[in-house]
């Protein structure tokens, strides 16, 4: 196996390794000791972790097709064969290629239960409640790089498929939203294949060899709205600055304009960036419950959502120790701030 395959396949494996064996090596003289605290090792170096996991996890999939690709080679396949020989207990190559992305769901289980054992006043209950804060956004930082990279690919894949003089689709900001055939209403009827982004729509003719040319493109911010024509079971109309369009889509109709008024709507909404950074400021998981934002401020949001997790929540004694941390919180912010 070549040396750029071996990376393809193995990623940053022993960067993780190297993570892990150094929360060994804090975490063994806390055994010696007979302590059993460590979320304050977990809060110091879970940051570290982060890049780690959401580097493997984006190139995971890379890992497999070199996987898959590696393995039709006779000496290959045959090296692993007799290693599955030789250790009949061993688990296959693809199924080991995910222990590390299994792994990162496990921590989250692993934190859950053990603050759920931990008694609130606990010398160790806050520092683990942050760690499993920390986890959860670390997972979610990772499925959110994967998902970005998997939409420019396929922004890619359309902007690859273009022939003639067209746009530059694959732009920075630009995401892809939906896509599907079409038929177009212009004084005659003709066949199109629509791409929907996040601010603008493609419409194009299909070519021979599964390539496109543009027929023209609607700006999202230039659409004053959709026209559902409720009396039309297949019709609806783009209405837009200067001209209206009507398509005609037998299967596809309500689907359409569900996602053009999601994609125009969130226009003028929050970026998905920031409102998920608001997110990881404030997640609200079944045993998370720090209520102080980044500024030390008790944020009555937090609050309020950590209500109505209690109200989902079906364990009472569960409900009950949060509640008691949360009153505890609250008091001790009360007396250093004398406000809410």
């Amino acid at each position: 196996m070549e040396e750029s395959q071996w990376k393809l396949l193995f990623g940053n494996i022993y960067s993780i390794l190297s993570w892990n064996m150094e929360f060994l090596s804090h975490l063994r003289p806390r055994l010696d000791l007979g302590s059993d605290c460590f979320g304050d090792i977990l809060v110091t170096m879970i940051p570290f972790l982060k890049p780690l996991y959401i580097a493997y996890n984006e190139n995971y999939e890379m890992a497999q097709y070199t996987y898959r690709k590696c393995i039709k080679r006779s000496e290959f396949a045959d090296f692993m064969s007799n290693r599955s020989k030789m250790n009949a207990s061993s688990t296959d190559m693809l199924s080991s290629l995910h222990l590390p992305i299994q792994r990162l769901i496990m921590y989250d289980s692993l934190l859950k239960e053990i603050i759920s054992l931990t008694p609130i006043e606990h010398p160790d209950y806050a520092d683990l409640c942050t760690a499993y804060r920390l986890m959860r956004a670390m997972e979610r930082a990772a499925n959110r790089v994967v998902d970005k990279r998997r939409n420019m690919d396929m922004v890619l894949k359309i902007q690859e498929s273009l022939i003639g003089d067209h746009v530059d689709i694959a732009q920075p900001h630009r995401s892809f939203v939906y896509n599907g055939r079409i038929k177009l209403v212009f004084g005659k009827v003709r066949d199109r294949m629509l791409y929907l982004f996040n601010d603008l729509l493609l419409v194009t003719k299909e070519k021979r060899r599964n390539k496109l040319e543009i027929d023209f493109t609607i700006e999202l911010n230039q659409i004053n709205g959709i026209d559902p024509m409720e009396d039309d079971r297949y019709r609806f109309s783009i209405l837009g600055e200067d001209h209206s369009y009507v398509f005609h889509s037998t299967e596809d109709k309500a689907s359409w304009i569900h996602y053009l008024n999601s994609a125009i709507m969130r226009l003028t909404q929050v970026p998905l960036e920031v409102d998920e950074m608001r997110e990881d400021e404030f997640d609200v998981g079944n045993v998370d419950i720090d209520f102080l934002g980044p500024s030390g401020v008790l944020t009555k949001r937090a609050l309020m959502l950590r209500i109505l997790t209690w109200s989902q929540m079906g364990d009472p004694d569960q409900v009950m120790k949060d509640i008691g941390l949360c009153a505890k919180m609250i008091g001790d912010h009360l007396t250093n701030n004398n406000k809410f």
